[in-house]
């Protein structure tokens, strides 16, 4: 335009001017924007390692809990075999004095 000698008009300095603000305006408010939208993804990002975390605390739990189970069953079952075990040795034994008591009886009231 200034090779052509013509001088631009007051009206395209103030259009350029309101196109400007315009810009201004709207990366303002992108910019807003995109802060707000980068904090989001980083509590999005947090929550997102929190949960992560929290699945391997439950499944070490539920380890270390079935494996207790374990435990206690294979002891619980121990336990009652051995209580049958002294149980089937002391029988003959009452059995036996059961019948020494009575034969005692006998004999004593034989006498």
């Amino acid at each position: 335009m200034s090779k052509a000698g013509v001088k631009p008009s007051a009206k395209s300095d103030a259009k350029a001017d309101f196109n400007l603000d315009d810009v201004e305006v709207t990366l303002g408010d992108l910019e807003a924007e995109l802060t707000e939208i980068n904090a989001n993804s980083d509590k999005l990002q947090r929550g997102y390692n929190e949960l992560v975390e929290y699945k391997l605390v439950l499944q070490k739990a539920g380890e270390f809990f079935k494996a207790a189970q374990s435990i206690a069953a294979a002891q619980q079952s121990e336990a009652s075999s051995q209580q049958a075990a002294e149980e089937s040795l002391e029988t003959p034994l009452l059995k036996d004095q059961v019948h020494v008591t009575a034969s005692t009886i006998y004999f004593c009231h034989a006498v």
